[in-house]
């Protein structure tokens, strides 16, 4: 029996499925189902129900919350490199590069930062209940990892980045060894080192799928306590590329 808060896959094809057939004008609450009682209704509704599946495009039919069959289709399927631009947000978790599940990365902003000081969002994945994010605080690099509310990371950088172009980027690399694991981030201002620490917990699984991915701002809940939403970049942003080991 499947239970709703159950997310293990169902192992069964919708031919497997025992329809139910209820008379909602009589029984508002489908307490009584009449499939054995009325099968020709039944298999009529059930002729109907496969020609609108068929005409609106809904096949092929997989069961369960956590899916087996075949991959849905995605312009991120398979890609390894992705370059993002300021205001794309709330990009899709489906098509979005996978930042905060169980991988190696590198992200990467090519910026200008104002004579001010740097300060704002690069990007972000997610939110206050998990997610990862990319940003200058009072001047610094920051990369925050949020396991899902329960465990916060977070990775300053040595010192101010100072005004003027730059590239400015996080290379998180993945302990391996299954799901769920540790990994080590590094920050990097023009390619060089300038800050490192471990995040001892990741994710068994992607984050961010309710809230997407920003780039130069956050448009849903912040992934860290440092900064309130939407914390926009105050500099030129031109790019951000990601890049999945």
């Amino acid at each position: 029996v499947e239970r709703p808060w159950s997310v293990a896959p169902v192992r069964m094809s919708i031919d497997d499925v025992r329809w139910q057939l209820y008379h909602i004008s009589d029984d508002y609450s489908e307490a009584v189902d009449l499939a054995s009682q009325q099968p020709a209704k039944l298999r009529d509704l059930q002729d109907l129900f496969w020609i609108e599946a068929a005409r609106n495009h809904v096949l092929p039919i997989i069961l369960g919350k956590v899916a087996p069959g075949p991959p849905k289709p995605s312009p991120a399927l398979g890609r390894t490199r992705f370059v993002l631009y300021p205001g794309m947000a709330r990009v899709p978790y489906g098509v979005a590069p996978g930042l905060s599940g169980g991988r190696s990365f590198e992200a990467v902003a090519d910026v200008d930062i104002p004579k001010s000081g740097g300060s704002g969002i690069l990007f972000t994945q997610g939110g206050r209940f998990g997610g990862c994010g990319l940003y200058l605080l009072n001047g610094k690099l920051v990369y925050h990892y949020n396991m899902m509310d329960s465990a916060q990371y977070g990775v300053t950088s040595d010192a101010v980045v100072p005004p003027g172009p730059h590239t400015l980027g996080v290379d998180f690399k993945y302990d391996g060894g299954g799901f769920g694991k540790a990994g080590t981030a590094t920050l990097l201002v023009d390619g060089k080192p300038v800050g490192s620490g471990r995040v001892e917990r990741t994710a068994p699984f992607g984050q961010g799928y309710s809230e997407g991915l920003d780039i130069g701002l956050d448009t849903g809940t912040p992934v860290s306590e440092d900064y309130q939403v939407p914390f926009a970049f105050n500099g030129t942003l031109a790019r951000v590329t990601v890049t999945l080991k």
